[in-house]
Parts: structure tokens; sequence; C-alpha cells
């Protein structure tokens, strides 16, 4: 992106993404580059993958915390 070349960034990045799917790295570091390039509705999406990736990993999700539109309230972490 700052270098002028988001294209050719898109692309090495999509590729990577293509080998490994799952990997939550290559999906943050899609989500970052669509956020600098002004595509922020496409960058949440991604976050919202690298969020979904990241808890399966862990073998948890919190049931209100993915797609908050569909549950209608934001999620809100426990404090303990």
């Amino acid at each position: 992106m700052r270098t002028g070349r988001a294209g050719e960034g898109f692309e090495l990045i999509d590729r990577s993404i293509q080998r490994d799917p799952r990997n939550p790295a290559f999906l943050a570091n899609r989500a970052l580059m669509l956020a600098e390039a002004g595509r922020p509705d496409e960058a949440e999406d991604m976050a919202q993958e690298v969020f979904v990736q990241v808890f399966k990993a862990v073998g948890t999700v919190p049931a209100n915390a993915l797609m908050p539109h569909v549950y209608g309230e934001p999620y809100q972490p426990v404090v303990r």
C-alpha cells in the first residue's frame, strides 16, 4: 500500500491464503490491507474470519461474539 503497489500486494497475500486458507496471520494481513485501501466493509468481513479461525483453533467461541448484527447486540466480553 505505502509503496503504491497495492495490486501486487493483494496478489501475493491472496496466493498465500490460497495455499493456507485458515492461516489467521494471512487473513489478518489481508484485512489490514483492505482497511488501508479504503475498503472498510471488506476489511471487517476479513477481520471477522480471522476472529472465527482463532477461536476455532482454541476450541471456543462466545455465542454472541459472531455476527453481532444477527444476535442484535454487540459482543461484550465477560469481565471476571
